[in-house]
C-alpha cells in the first residue's frame, strides 16, 4: 500500500507538528481497515516473491532532492538534508559497502496478521551525537509483500565540520534485525586527507535470511554495545516507549568484581593449586536432585554479594532514563533480553545484573526467601503478595532473586555479529539463521581425565535415546576433529578443560584444541548448537570463547554457543548440561531452556546458574 506523499514528508517536531512517529501509527491502522475491507491484495508470481531485497541508505539534499552526497561529496554544513532508507533492488545512491540481503526471503505471507495488510511494518531508529534529528527518531516503514519498501526520509542538520557518525537500526517489535554504522564528512577539508567518504556498513545481523518474520517474538528491550570514533563504549537501548544512545562508564572493574564474585561463591582454595567446590557433590546413586545443594546460608550469602556488584554494573552500564524506563517495563516475567554485541570484547555477565536499587548500609542486608517459595508461581504473582517486603521507594537493603535478570528473563547475545573487515569486498553475512535445529546425531567431545565422564556421557546417551537421537563419544583430538569435518551433527557438546593464553580446550588425554584447528574444509546444514562446558580450571573466560564463537557460527554454520562465565565444577557442568539438553528435547525454546535451569538450581539454594551465558537466539529449539 502506498504511504502518500504528504504523510512520506511530514515534518518533524522542531516544528511543534504532531510526532511523524504517532502520525505513522494512526496511518497503521487505517492502513489495514483500508486494505481488509477493500479485499484485494497485489497479485505476483513466486518469482517475485523470491527477489533479493537490500536496505539501501543515502543522503540527499533536503530542498532539490536530486543532489546526492556519494563517497566523494562532503555534506554541507550550512543547510538541512534528507538520511533516506528504503528496503528494495540495490539503489545507485546506496552508500552501504558490501550490502548484504535484508532478512524478508521467507516471510510467511500466509499469516492472518500479514494477509490483512500486505506486508508488516518494521521500525527505523537513528542514534547520533554528531547529527541533529529534526524529526521523530524512529520511523515506521512500510515492507510490503512484493517489491520495494516505501523510502522514509529522516531530515537531519549537520553540527560540526570534521567526521560525523550516526547509528541506523532497523527493527521488527523490538527485535533488531539489522544495524549500520553511518560515517559522512561535513567540509570540503574534512574529506580531503581521506580516501573515501560518505558510506554506511552493516556492523551487527541476527539473521541474513529469516524463517518467517510473523515469527519473530518480540523482545521486551534490544541492547546494542559498540564503540564511538575514540574507542570508548558505546550503548543504545529500544524498547516500548524508549530509545536511549549514550557512553556508559566503564565498566570492566565491575564485570571482573562480579567474576571474581562468581568465583568466590562457587569454590574454596585448599591449597596452592587445590579447590574445594562449596555445593556438594554427586552422591553415589546419581540422584540429581542430591547435587549442587547449598542451603539458605549459603544463598543468602551469595545474592547480597552479588546484588551489590549487579546493581553497580547496572548503575554503570545505562543513563537515568533508561534505568526508570526499564524499572516499570522489566518489572515481570515476559520477552527475552537482546544483546546486540557489535564489538565482541564487550562482553558483560547480563545475567547477573540486578535492576533494583541496593544499600546494604540503609539496614542489615537481607535475602527474600519467600521468592524461592514462588517459583513456580513467578515473578508478577510472588510481588503481589501480601507479604512482599518491597514497596516501591523503600527497603532498600532486601534482596529480592526476582530483580537479577538472569532469574527473571531469557537473555540472549546472537552471534551473528559482523566481522570488522569492511573492506573484504565480501557480503558481510551470507547465510540463514536457523530457529528451528535438527536433532540429528549427537558429538560429545570429551577429556577423559574428568571423574564423572563415563556416568555423565551414560546419562546424556540415555536422554537422548528416549527421543531417537544418538550420542557419539569423541575422546581423542584426532577423532573430533574427524568428525566435525565428516558429520554433520545437530549439537556438539565439548565436556573438557578450557584455558588462556593462548585460548584452547584440553580434550582426549588432555591434547589441545584451538579455534585455528578448526580451519574445517566444509559447513554444517544442520546448523548445530555448540555446548562448551570447561570444567576444573580458572584460566578460562568469556573473552576466550571468541575465537570458536567465531569458527563454530560464522565459519561453520552453527546455530551458537553456550559458554560460561566462570569455569565451574564437573558436578554443576554435568547437571546444568542434562537439564538444559532436557527442556529443549521437551520443546522449550534455548532462552526458556537455559533459565528453568537457574531456577532449578536456585531452588536448591544455588546461584550459579548465572554463570551460563547463550551466545546464541533464545528462541532456537531443536527438532527431534
Amino acid at each position: 500500500m502506498k504511504i502518500p506523499p504528504h504523510i512520506e514528508d511530514f515534518g518533524g517536531e522542531s516544528r511543534g507538528f504532531l510526532p511523524l512517529a504517532r502520525a505513522f501509527a494512526d496511518y497503521r491502522g487505517i492502513a489495514a481497515t483500508l486494505t481488509e475491507l477493500a479485499g484485494v491484495l497485489p497479485k505476483a508470481s513466486a518469482k517475485g516473491l523470491k527477489k533479493a531485497r537490500f536496505a539501501n541508505i543515502f543522503f540527499v539534499h533536503q530542498e532539490n532532492r536530486t543532489t546526492y552526497y556519494f563517497d566523494d561529496k562532503a555534506l554541507p554544513l550550512e543547510g538541512p538534508l534528507y538520511l533516506c532508507v528504503d528496503i528494495g533492488a540495490l539503489n545507485p545512491h546506496n552508500i552501504v559497502i558490501n550490502p548484504t540481503l535484508f532478512p524478508s526471503g521467507a516471510i510467511d505471507w500466509s499469516a492472518p496478521e500479514v494477509a490483512k495488510s500486505g506486508g508488516v511494518w518494521l521500525d527505523v531508529v537513528v542514534f547520533s551525537q554528531d547529527f541533529l534529528i529534526l524529526a521523530s527518531d524512529l520511523q515506521p516503514l512500510w515492507l510490503p509483500q512484493f517489491g520495494p519498501s516505501e523510502q522514509v526520509s529522516i531530515p537531519l542538520r549537520l553540527q560540526h565540520e570534521g567526521l560525523c557518525e550516526l547509528r541506523l537500526a532497523l527493527y521488527y517489535r523490538d527485535n533488531l534485525l539489522q544495524s549500520f554504522l553511518v560515517q559522512a564528512f561535513v567540509g570540503e577539508a574534512a574529506i580531503a586527507p581521506f580516501s573515501w567518504g560518505n558510506r554506511a556498513r552493516i556492523e551487527y545481523s541476527t539473521v541474513a535470511t529469516m524463517d518467517a518474520v510473523m515469527d519473530v517474538p518480540g523482545r521486551a528491550a534490544t541492547i546494542i554495545t559498540n564503540h564511538d570514533r575514540n574507542g570508548r563504549m558505546r550503548v543504545q537501548v529500544k524498547s516500548k516507549d524508549l530509545r536511549d544512545d549514550f557512553s556508559p562508564a566503564d565498566a570492566s572493574d565491575f564485570v571482573k568484581s562480579i567474576r571474581s564474585a562468581l568465583d568466590k561463591i562457587c569454590t574454596r582454595r585448599l591449597g596452592t593449586e587445590t579447590y574445594m567446590y562449596l555445593f556438594g557433590g554427586a552422591d553415589s546413586n546419581l540422584l540429581m536432585d542430591n547435587w549442587n545443594k547449598g542451603n539458605a546460608t549459603q544463598v543468602t550469602k551469595a545474592l547480597k554479594l552479588l546484588a551489590g556488584l549487579g546493581w553497580e554494573l547496572y548503575e554503570a552500564l545505562f543513563s537515568r532514563k533508561t534505568r526508570e524506563i526499564f524499572s516499570q517495563q522489566l518489572a515481570g516475567e515476559g520477552d527475552p533480553i537482546h544483546i546486540a554485541r557489535v564489538v565482541q570484547r564487550y562482553v558483560i555477565p547480563w545475567s547477573v545484573i540486578y535492576d533494583r536499587k541496593f544499600d546494604e548500609l540503609a539496614a542489615p542486608p537481607e535475602v527474600c526467601l519467600r521468592a524461592l517459595d514462588a517459583l513456580e508461581a513467578g515473578a508478577d504473582s510472588c510481588h503481589k503478595r501480601p507479604e512482599c517486603p518491597l514497596p516501591t521507594d523503600t527497603n532498600f537493603h532486601v534482596v529480592c532473586p526476582w530483580h537479577f535478570w538472569g532469574f527473571r528473563r531469557s537473555i540472549e547475545q546472537p552471534a551473528q555479529y559482523v566481522e570488522e573487515a569492511e573492506n573484504s569486498g565480501k557480503p558481510a553475512v551470507a547465510r540463514k539463521t536457523p530457529r528451528l535445529i535438527d536433532g540429528g546425531q549427537w558429538l560429545a567431545a570429551v577429556n577423559t581425565t574428568l571423574d564423572m565422564l563415563d556416568d555423565h556421557l551414560n546419562q546424556l546417551a540415555t536422554l537422548a535415546q528416549n527421543y531417537g537421537l544418538q550420542v557419539t563419544r569423541l575422546d581423542t583430538r584426532q577423532k573430533i576433529l574427524d568428525n566435525l569435518e565428516q558429520q554433520d551433527p545437530g549439537m556438539v557438546y565439548f565436556y573438557c578443560h578450557g584455558h588462556n593464553d593462548p585460548p584452547h580446550l584440553t580434550i582426549g588425554k588432555n591434547q589441545l584444541l584451538r579455534p585455528k584447528d578448526l580451519a574445517l574444509n566444509s559447513s554444517w546444514t544442520h546448523a548445530p548448537l555448540v555446548f562448551i562446558n570447561g570444567c576444573h580450571t580458572l584460566a578460562f573466560s568469556p573473552e576466550s570463547l571468541a575465537g570458536f564463537i567465531s569458527r563454530f557460527v560464522v565459519d561453520h554454520g552453527a546455530a551458537g554457543v553456550v559458554g560460561t562465565e566462570i569455569s565451574i565444577y564437573e558436578v554443576l557442568a554435568a547437571e546444568v548440561a542434562w537439564r538444559f539438553f532436557k527442556y529443549m528435547l521437551e520443546g522449550k525454546p534455548a532462552g526458556e531452556a537455559m533459565r528453568q535451569v537457574r531456577l532449578d538450581l536456585l531452588r536448591k539454594h544455588n546461584p550459579l546458574g548465572l554463570v551460563y551465558t547463550l551466545f546464541c537466539d533464545a528462541d532456537l529449539r531443536l527438532a527431534v
